[in-house]
């Protein structure tokens, strides 16, 4: 059984992932594009799911 929201959160990372490696908006952007209150959160958010930093991420 998934627990609430973690379809959502899964979709998130999912996007914000897609967003980081295809596009040149920057963090912020993505972050206010998936309806992050700010840029902290979506980081903290995507760290926390993916083990490294939205920009670590990007540079890969």
């Amino acid at each position: 059984m998934l627990q609430k929201g973690s379809s959502t959160r899964r979709l998130s990372t999912s996007s914000a992932s897609f967003l980081l490696r295809t596009s040149e908006l920057s963090i912020t952007q993505i972050a206010d594009r998936l309806h992050f209150a700010d840029t902290p959160s979506f980081s903290k958010f995507f760290s926390r799911l993916k083990g490294q930093s939205p920009r670590a991420f990007r540079e890969q």
